[in-house]
C-alpha cells in the first residue's frame, strides 16, 4: 500500500468513524428516551393520574433528541477545542516533558538523535519529543493534526529497557502513523468519544449533588422523597448509559485502529530494514511485568494512540486497541515461538551500544555566543551538477522511506559542525540559523539584510547569524530542507510573540532582495506551518475546492514550475504541456503568463490544492515532477523544489537520493 493509498484509508475510516458515532448517539437517545419514559409513567402512577400507558411519546422523544445531541455535539466540540493546539496537549495531559535538545542525558539524547534520523530520512518536520517521565511501561505514541504539528511521545520505560535498535523500531512505528494519516483520524476520535462519555458524567454528577443534599437535616426530607428517588434513578439510568456510550467507544478505537497497527509494523520494519528491531521491543514488552501499561489517569483518551495496548487487557478481543502481542511479532518474524525477552533495566553502554556510548561521553556542547567554532571539512558539490532524475520513482518514494534515507540522515547528522548541531538545538540558535540561510549571496543585499537584521533583533543575534553563514554557505544543497526542519522543536519553545516577531523578520530577509525564491518560500512554509499550524491564515483547512479552482490552481503551478531551470518560451512550453498532459483536465489549460504566476502566488496555489484528494495530489506531483524534469536532468536546486512542493502538498518526500552525472 503507498502513501495515497494508505491516505485513502484513512479517509475511510474517517467515514467509519461518523457511522459508529451515529449508531452510538442513536443507541444513547434511545435509553435515554425510555429511561425518561419510565420515570414519566412513574410519576403518573404516583400522583394517580388516569393516564394509559404508552410506548411513544413523540413530544418527549423530540426533547429527549433534541437535549441528547445537544450535549454529545457541545462535549465533543468541547474537547476537540481543547486538542487543537496540536500533539503537545496531548502529551502534556499524560504527563509529557518536553525534551530539550541541548540535554545532557545521554539516553534523552539518543531519542532525539533516532527522532531527527527518522524526520529527515522520511521527509517530515521533526517533531518535538516529551518523556513521561512517570510512566514505567514501554510505550509510546506520535499525536497532531498533520506531519507539521506532529509530537513524539515516549514513556521512561523505553528509554530504561530498549536498546537503540529497538528504539529506532518503535520511532519507525510512530512515524508511519504520522505518514499514513493515522494521527489526524485519532484526534477526532479523542473528540467524538468524549462527547459520547458526557451524558455519563452528567449521570455522575446528579449523584453527586444528590449525595451532598443528604447531609441536610432528616426532617427537611420527610415526606418528599419521591423526587430524591426519581432523581437518583435518573443519575444511575445516565451512568449506565453512558457506559453503553464506553462500549462503543472502545468498538469505534478497536475497529479504527488495529489494522493500522499491522501496517505501521510493516513500514517501519521496511523503512529501517531491521525487522528484529520493532520484533525485539514487542518481546521485550511481553516479557515484562509492567509490559506497556500506561498509568496516567488520562491513558484511555489516548489509548488508541499508543505503540502497545497501555490498558488493561481487553477480555474480548473485538474491544483491543490493539492485535495481541504474539501476533503482531509473528506478521514480523515467523520463527517466533512464543517466548518473550527478559525485561531488565539497560546501563548506558548496553542502550546506545558500546561505539556510540564511548563516543557521547563526552558532554554535548551548549549554545555559546561568543565561544570559538571550527569549521570540520565539508564535501564540495558543484553547482553545475546534475541528477539523472525519474519523475515516477521520485513520487513512489512520497511517504515510503527506505533504510538508504535513514542511512542518508545519519550521514548528514554526522557531518554538520557540532557548532551549527548545537545551534539547531537552542531557540536563539536555530532563529540565527534559518536567517543565515537567507542571507543573499549579493554582497550589496547581504549588507542590506544584515543592517535590517540590526534593526529588527539584537547585535548579539547579528553576529551568531554571521558565524552561521560562514558554515551553512559550505553545505550541500540538498541540506538545507534538512537543516530548516532541525531547527522546528527549538523554535517549538519561544513564546507567542516571540513567533510573530521572529516571523516577521524571516519575511523582511525573504523579501530584501524584491523577489523571493522558491527555497525562500519553502523555508518560510515550513517554519510557519509547524509554528502557526492551521490558525495560520495561509494554512486554514477547506472543507474542499472546485474541479475549476483545482484546474486554475494546477495551471498556476506548472507553469511557474516551468520556467525555474528552462530558459528560451518553446522549453517552459514544452514543459507545461508534459506536465498538464497527466492531470484530468480537457482541454487542457494554456500556459499562464510570467505576470500571473509569481512563485509568490505558487503559496495560494499550493494551500488550495492541499485540500484535493489524496490521488489527484499524486497526479499533482507527478506533473509537477515531469515538468520539472522536462528536459530528462535535474539540477540539485530543483530537485530540492520538487520536495519543497510536495511538502507544501502535505506528502511527505524523502531525500532523493540518486545518482549524479557529470554536469
Amino acid at each position: 500500500m503507498d502513501f495515497f493509498q494508505s491516505q485513502d484509508v484513512a479517509r475511510r475510516n474517517t467515514s467509519l468513524l461518523v457511522v459508529y458515532f451515529v449508531l452510538a448517539v442513536a443507541t444513547i437517545v434511545a435509553a435515554v428516551y425510555f429511561l425518561l419514559l419510565l420515570l414519566f409513567q412513574q410519576a403518573n402512577q404516583l400522583e394517580s393520574l388516569d393516564v394509559a400507558p404508552s410506548l411513544w411519546m413523540p413530544e418527549l422523544f423530540l426533547g429527549v433528541m433534541v437535549g441528547t445531541l445537544s450535549i454529545i455535539l457541545i462535549g465533543s466540540l468541547f474537547k476537540i477545542s481543547q486538542l487543537s493546539g496540536g500533539g503537545h496537549v496531548v502529551a502534556e495531559s499524560l504527563g509529557g516533558r518536553l525534551l530539550n535538545g541541548e540535554s545532557q542525558n545521554l539516553r534523552e539524547r539518543m531519542l532525539l538523535n533516532v527522532v531527527e534520523e527518522i524526520a529527515i530520512a522520511s521527509g517530515t518536520a521533526v517533531p518535538p519529543v516529551f518523556l513521561l517521565d512517570e510512566e514505567n511501561g514501554i510505550n509510546a505514541f506520535a499525536a497532531g493534526f498533520s506531519p507539521d504539528t506532529a509530537v513524539i511521545g515516549v514513556t521512561k520505560g523505553c528509554l530504561d529497557r530498549l536498546t537503540r535498535d529497538q528504539l529506532q523500531g518503535v520511532i519507525a512505528h510512530e512515524f508511519s502513523h504520522i505518514l499514513n494519516g493515522d494521527m489526524r483520524l485519532n484526534i477526532r476520535l479523542m473528540g467524538l468519544v468524549h462527547g459520547i462519555l458526557v451524558i455519563a458524567l452528567i449521570g455522575q454528577i446528579i449523584l453527586r449533588s444528590m449525595g451532598r443534599s443528604s447531609t441536610r437535616s432528616s426532617s427537611s426530607r420527610k415526606g418528599k422523597d419521591n423526587g430524591g428517588g426519581a432523581f437518583i434513578i435518573l443519575a444511575i439510568g445516565l451512568m449506565v448509559i453512558g457506559y453503553i456510550g464506553v462500549f462503543f467507544g472502545k468498538l469505534i478505537k478497536s475497529a479504527v485502529s488495529r489494522q493500522r497497527e499491522f501496517l505501521a509494523d510493516a513500514s517501519a520494519v521496511q523503512f529501517t530494514r531491521n525487522p528484529q528491531g520493532i520484533a525485539s521491543a514487542l518481546m521485550t514488552i511481553g516479557g515484562y511485568s509492567r509490559g506497556s501499561k500506561i498509568a496516567s489517569p488520562q491513558a484511555e483518551t489516548a489509548s488508541h494512540m499508543y505503540f502497545s495496548n497501555g490498558l488493561r487487557s481487553s477480555l474480548f478481543t473485538l474491544m483491543s486497541t490493539h492485535p495481541p502481542l504474539d501476533e503482531r511479532i509473528r506478521r514480523i518474524d515467523p520463527s517466533f515461538k512464543g517466548k518473550f525477552a527478559t525485561s531488565q533495566i539497560l546501563t548506558d553502554e548496553e542502550s546506545l551500544g558500546a561505539d556510540a556510548y564511548r563516543a557521547q561521553l563526552a558532554p554535548a556542547s551548549s549554545m555559546n555566543l561568543v565561544g570559538d567554532y571550527t569549521l570540520s571539512p565539508l564535501p564540495e558539490i558543484k553547482k553545475e551538477e546534475r541528477f539523472a532524475f525519474a519523475a515516477k520513482s521520485s513520487i513512489e518514494q512520497v511517504g515510503q522511506p527506505q533504510a538508504r534515507h535513514l542511512e542518508f540522515a545519519s550521514s548528514l547528522l554526522t557531518a554538520l559542525p557540532d557548532f551549527l548541531r548545537s545551534a539547531v538545538h537552542h531557540p536563539i540558535g536555530a532563529q540565527s540559523t534559518l536567517y543565515a540561510l537567507l542571507l543573499s549571496d549579493d554582497f550589496a543585499t547581504r549588507q542590506s539584510q544584515l543592517s535590517g537584521l540590526t534593526a529588527r533583533t539584537t547585535d548579539a543575534t547579528v553576529q551568531l547569524t554571521e558565524r552561521l553563514a560562514a558554515i551553512t554557505v559550505r553545505l550541500p544543497t540538498e541540506y538545507r530542507i534538512p537543516l530548516v526542519e532541525l531547527t522546528l522543536p527549538a523554535l517549538h519553545q519561544i513564546s507567542e510573540t516571540q513567533c510573530q516577531t521572529f516571523r516577521d523578520v524571516l519575511t523582511y530577509l525573504a523579501r530584501a532582495d524584491g523577489q523571493i525564491s522558491l527555497f525562500e518560500m519553502g523555508l518560510l512554509r515550513i517554519v510557519i506551518k509547524a509554528l502557526f499550524g492551521d490558525k495560520d491564515r495561509t494554512t486554514r483547512r477547506l472543507r474542499s475546492i472546485r474541479k475549476s479552482v483545482a484546474q486554475q490552481e494546477s495551471s498556476i503551478l506548472l507553469s511557474a514550475l516551468a520556467r525555474v531551470g528552462h530558459a528560451d518560451d518553446a522549453t517552459v512550453q514544452r514543459a507545461f504541456s508534459v506536465g498538464m498532459k497527466l492531470l484530468p483536465f480537457r482541454p487542457a489549460p494554456a500556459l499562464v503568463a510570467a505576470e500571473e504566476c509569481p512563485l509568490t502566488r505558487i503559496w495560494k496555489s499550493l494551500d488550495l490544492l492541499t485540500q484535493t484528494p489524496p490521488k489527484f495530489k499524486k497526479l499533482i506531483l507527478e506533473a509537477a515532477a515531469e515538468t520539472i524534469g522536462a528536459d530528462s536532468e535535474i539540477t540539485i536546486d530543483e530537485a530540492e523544489m520538487l520536495r519543497i512542493v510536495a511538502h507544501a502538498l502535505e506528502c511527505p518526500m524523502p531525500p532523493l537520493i540518486v545518482g549524479r552525472v557529470g554536469g
